[in-house]
């Protein structure tokens, strides 16, 4: 696992020095927050955009943002110039926007907040500040690679962990502030111990609590890591090695525990907003399509919601005014649906002990379309544009990664590791695209 640390590192090394600053979605609102808790204030978030009374501390951060954006910004591709209309401005902008978000990844990066803080200059602890991310991101391969061990050869874990670790999507999440990479890393390390648990016959309890925590930890990063927890409940009820009533016992347990862990970021949500699940959008966002909505139009906004997904997942980002990738964009699309289709259809195929090791992958997949379908449809329901992010779904990223593989080597007769090396090279060469048409010529999210 050194050896696969050390390959990846120069890659995210790359992407953190040509991604300028504030280009991750959303970092500017992530790093107030972070820098709300570092002083030990829990961020509200505001039923207005404007912000009538903002600190000293935060009118200076903005005005680092700003003087990042100009230096950056201007030197961006000639047919994309500067638009000093869409400059960010102190009035603009909450310092709370992202306060919905469960507090975990905030308090890690105000930990390297107050640490750079004591010797770093305001701008120079920005940097530092995203290294919270590079830390889940170190814990999302190495706990993928262990994943992928319970399934794979050790060479071919490699190359696949490898193909998860370089997902430009992903780099790009891992070198900014953002939670995203948070609950992508902790979600998992809860299925790793839920494989674990289930492969054993006297699981230790060592596994069940670090489940427990692995689980909960996610939830408390972003509200997405709840989709964890039908994954872990329906698995001890149906693949425990154990009898009915020990299987339904853990379960119910396992539910128990975390209805107790989830309480207080409910109750914080009931006593501020008056709501149990809240987003910025349902506070600040107004209704701004059709209010009245055909089920033709839910169909069409839906289905370009899971597009972007596609796209996203399959590393294209947001970065489809590059040339280069609005040819190919459905050729992506198509091979990742072909050959997550080929590996559900071979998963039917195989023995009943390899399919109950894959069972709960293919529940932690299906319950991830239905969490961001219940989000699209939610979106449209309450009138808003905002549309899903193609990262959400990366929460299931080594998941969809075994699916895939396993369609592959049934489909494709040749030696595994081969077929494994081959996505090995072919990822680093698509990595070397985004490099060299888009993050040289300055194209961006």
């Amino acid at each position: 696992m050194k050896k696969l640390i050390l390959v990846i590192l120069p890659f995210w090394l790359i992407f953190y020095i040509l991604i300028p600053p504030f280009q991750i979605p959303d970092e500017r609102e992530h790093y107030s927050y972070v820098q709300s808790l570092a002083n030990f204030h829990y961020p509200i978030m505001q039923a207005d955009k404007k912000v009538k009374q903002i600190s000293p501390q935060t009118r200076n951060l903005l005005t680092i943002f700003r003087a990042y954006e100009i230096a950056f910004n201007q030197k961006t591709v000639i047919n994309k110039p500067f638009d000093k209309s869409k400059m960010v401005t102190n009035d603009q902008i909450s310092v709370s926007l992202q306060a919905y978000h469960p507090p975990f990844y905030y308090l890690v990066a105000a930990v390297f907040y107050k640490l750079g803080k004591i010797f770093l200059s305001p701008t120079d602890l920005y940097f530092f500040t995203r290294l919270a991310s590079l830390v889940f991101y170190l814990v999302f391969v190495l706990f993928g690679y262990r994943l992928l061990r319970f399934f794979f050869t050790e060479k071919i874990s490699f190359y696949l962990s490898f193909v998860a670790a370089l997902n430009p999507t992903i780099l790009m999440i891992a070198i900014g502030i953002n939670p995203e990479m948070a609950v992508i890393a902790l979600s998992t390390v809860s299925l790793y111990f839920l494989v674990k648990i289930l492969k054993k016959n006297r699981p230790r309890i060592k596994d069940w609590f670090f489940l427990i925590l692995a689980s909960s930890l996610s939830f408390y990063s972003k509200f997405s890591g709840i989709i964890i927890f039908p994954t872990i409940f329906f698995s001890l009820i149906f693949f425990l090695k154990k009898e009915f009533l020990v299987r339904l016992k853990s379960a119910i347990y396992y539910f128990l525990i975390q209805a107790l862990i989830t309480v207080p970021f409910f109750l914080n949500n009931y006593l501020h907003y008056h709501k149990l699940i809240v987003d910025n959008f349902s506070i600040v966002i107004k209704h701004t399509i059709p209010k009245v909505i055909t089920k033709t139009m839910m169909a069409s906004y839906i289905f370009f919601d899971f597009r972007k997904i596609l796209l996203h997942i399959s590393g294209i980002l947001g970065w489809l005014d590059a040339p280069v990738f609005s040819e190919i964009q459905t050729l992506f699309a198509f091979l990742f649906v072909f050959f997550l289709a080929l590996g559900i259809y071979y998963y039917f195929r195989t023995q009943k002990v390899q399919k109950n090791l894959l069972a709960p992958i293919w529940m932690y997949i299906v319950f991830t379309f239905l969490f961001l379908l219940t989000m699209s449809v939610n979106y449209k329901l309450n009138h808003w544009t905002a549309g899903l992010q193609g990262r959400y779904a990366l929460v299931a990223m080594i998941p969809l990664i075994v699916f895939i593989f396993n369609g592959l080597r049934k489909f494709i007769r040749m030696n595994e590791e081969k077929i494994a090396y081959s996505l090995f090279i072919l990822n680093f060469l698509y990595y070397f695209l985004i490099v060299c048409y888009v993050l040289i010529p300055r194209y961006y999210v």
